[in-house]
């Protein structure tokens, strides 16, 4: 696994890993993608993914914590320098991109609010939770940025409770079972 530049206060998981892996062994006999990386944190998913695909045309990073940019940087440029890249810090709900995309990246925070184990840090926390408002606006987003042909792969918990829900009601579908988590994507009108 590469050596990623990350802040002390929080580290990728190898969900991230996996799920680049996944979307790039799924979309192997596709090029010139424009990719967006929702939820990025220092860029491992989307970085994984253009380091597997050699045919990315472009790809987009959104974090909401402004404190992953500068490990983004580091990494962009040690991994995948000479990618087409543009990094947004902001959050789900601030977010209107003019283009779509071909494919839609995130490992997003996998607790709602009130669920799971609080830390002291913060920050470690917004990692690890999201609220419902900004759960629904997330899958929003991805949806609406995708291209008519385009496709949403996403990590989550089956025990979340959105999830469940999407699940039940064909919105979503599991792809791959991961250890604790899942590969989900987003089912077609």
């Amino acid at each position: 696994m590469r050596n990623y530049h990350q802040p002390d206060f929080y580290h990728f998981s190898e969900d991230s890993v996996l799920l680049a892996k996944y979307a790039a062994k799924k979309l192997s006999h596709r090029k010139d993608l424009d990719v967006l990386d929702l939820c990025s944190g220092c860029g491992v998913v989307g970085i994984e993914f253009v380091s597997f695909m050699q045919k990315v045309n472009r790809i987009d990073f959104v974090e909401l914590q402004k404190e992953f940019k500068d490990f983004m940087l580091k990494n962009i440029d040690d991994f995948i320098a000479g990618t087409q890249t543009n990094i947004l810090t902001t959050g789900v709900l601030e977010v209107n991109f003019p283009q779509q995309y071909d494919l839609v990246l995130a490992n997003p925070p996998y607790y709602l609010d009130g669920h799971g184990r609080i830390s002291d840090h913060p920050k470690k926390n917004t990692c690890h939770f999201m609220d419902k408002q900004n759960f629904e606006a997330f899958m929003t987003l991805a949806k609406n940025s995708l291209k008519a042909d385009g496709i949403f792969y996403f990590t989550g918990r089956k025990e979340h409770e959105l999830l469940k829900q999407y699940l039940h009601q064909g919105l979503i579908k599991e792809e791959l079972s991961l250890n604790k988590s899942s590969i989900f994507t987003l089912v077609h009108d």
